[in-house]
């Protein structure tokens, strides 16, 4: 007798036998599904397995395919299953040559955020029978009282609005669905497993972890660089002429410029330069220290750190707003540019948005 046994951790293998009759089946669930970011610069000719555009609206996930004819004249078919609808749209007679962003924008519902490349497979449109069954049911036997009514209904007032009632029902039936019940569901079929089409972005581990990794080193950067103290104390770390807070200051920046144009891999290997980088340059900042200022302005930048501390915990607002502009005003007087400007020191006191690096905003709207 065949038994249902334990399910196995994704990494493990297949369950054999345990004994002579007892074999034991278990269920292996799909690998991790990896899309690959791809440009909104590429062209439709570079479609070679399907993409899936990720938007900013009421349908999110957009699979963009060929159409099963091959191209012909430069021009092909493209098949546009929608998340939120129950059959593909087709778009005939587009160029080859088109850019991917250019055709998102033209035919595609909400604003395009991301494509991805998926693994060699199609789409497959799984549609609920049951619920058709049950809409049609509905709707035949509402029609079905129409005779009924037209036969024993001698008021025509009545008559009409019964007639009117019914038919009502029978179109709500067939055109409206519970919202959590979909007439269809789309699946994506790959030599390695079935994924739903809603979840074709939830499991990008690569991806996640390298984003995970650079998060986490944003976020250890933008604790020192809110603290006006370590700003004083550790400047070869705010110094982008040092040449190991060159390599990280260049390494992050090609994170926020380039990294959703890369691959998975790529994602990865710039992830760790960024750990490595930060990592080497804060070792390099805590070594060096304040040495790194002019001698001239080691004594005074100590002064300011001893302000700003006092600035930053007391809890006297008189006390505190000396301290501030003391402390700033040995910071100007300085003349660093990898020192916080006294409007920076008041920013870091009070809590504002700071620079994330030398020249650059955390984020487009700060600037």
């Amino acid at each position: 007798m065949v038994c249902a046994g334990p399910t196995l951790p994704k990494s493990g293998p297949v369950g054999k036998s345990r004994g002579p009759t007892s074999p034991i089946l278990v269920h292996v669930p799909n690998p991790p599904l990896d899309p690959h970011p791809v440009s909104f610069r590429v062209t439709l000719a570079d479609m070679t397995t399907p993409w899936v555009v990720e938007s900013a609206g009421a349908d999110p996930l957009v699979v963009l395919e060929i159409a099963g004819v091959a191209p012909r004249g430069g021009r092909t078919r493209i098949r546009i299953t929608t998340l939120g609808r129950a059959d593909p749209t087709f778009v005939d007679d587009v160029a080859l040559d088109t850019e991917l962003g250019d055709f998102t924008v033209t035919h595609l519902p909400g604003r395009p955020l991301r494509a991805f490349r998926l693994p060699p497979g199609h789409l497959e449109t799984r549609h609920n029978l049951r619920l058709g069954l049950a809409r049609a049911g509905v709707a035949l036997l509402s029609l079905s009282s129409l005779p009924f009514i037209l036969s024993f209904m001698p008021d025509n007032s009545w008559r009409a609005l019964l007639v009117a009632a019914v038919v009502t029902v029978a179109v709500v039936a067939m055109a409206v669905y519970p919202r959590r019940m979909r007439p269809a569901r789309h699946v994506y079929r790959s030599g390695s497993g079935v994924w739903p089409m809603s979840l074709l972005l939830d499991e990008r581990p690569a991806l996640h972890a390298a984003t995970d990794a650079v998060e986490s080193v944003k976020e250890e950067y933008g604790a020192l660089l809110s603290d006006v103290v370590q700003r004083i104390e550790m400047p070869a770390l705010f110094d982008p002429a040092v040449e190991t807070t060159r390599r990280f200051t260049s390494a992050i920046i090609q994170w926020d410029d380039s990294g959703p144009d890369m691959d998975a891999a790529e994602r990865s290997t710039l992830a760790a330069r960024v750990r490595l980088t930060f990592r080497a340059a804060r070792e390099h900042a805590e070594t060096v220290g304040m040495n790194h200022l002019p001698e001239s302005a080691r004594e005074p930048a100590a002064r300011a750190a001893k302000a700003l501390r006092l600035a930053a915990s007391t809890t006297n607002a008189g006390e505190r707003d000396s301290a501030l502009r003391h402390g700033t005003e040995i910071l100007d007087s300085l003349m660093l540019y990898y020192l916080p400007r006294a409007s920076e020191a008041d920013a870091m006191i009070t809590g504002r948005p700071v620079l994330a690096l030398p020249g650059r905003r955390t984020r487009p709207e700060d600037a």
